[in-house]
């Protein structure tokens, strides 16, 4: 968690509380992102490895590794 900044780390506790997996929708909504917010967010962490994107009909499953 410490190579993770601002934004991020509010997602990553987010998802901690939640037990490491959650709907990108429902991380939408809890965060009050914008859904291009949330995206790019999202794909630096996955780039980095912390997370794992998987489809799950019309949104993702996000999954912290």
């Amino acid at each position: 968690m410490s190579r993770l900044v601002g934004d991020e780390k509010e997602l990553y506790g987010v998802m901690l509380r939640e037990g490491g997996a959650m709907l990108q929708s429902e991380l939408c909504q809890r965060l009050s992102y914008s859904k291009s917010k949330l995206s790019r967010v999202l794909a630096k962490m996955e780039a980095r490895g912390v997370l794992e994107r998987k489809r799950s009909g019309m949104t993702n499953l996000i999954i912290l590794r």
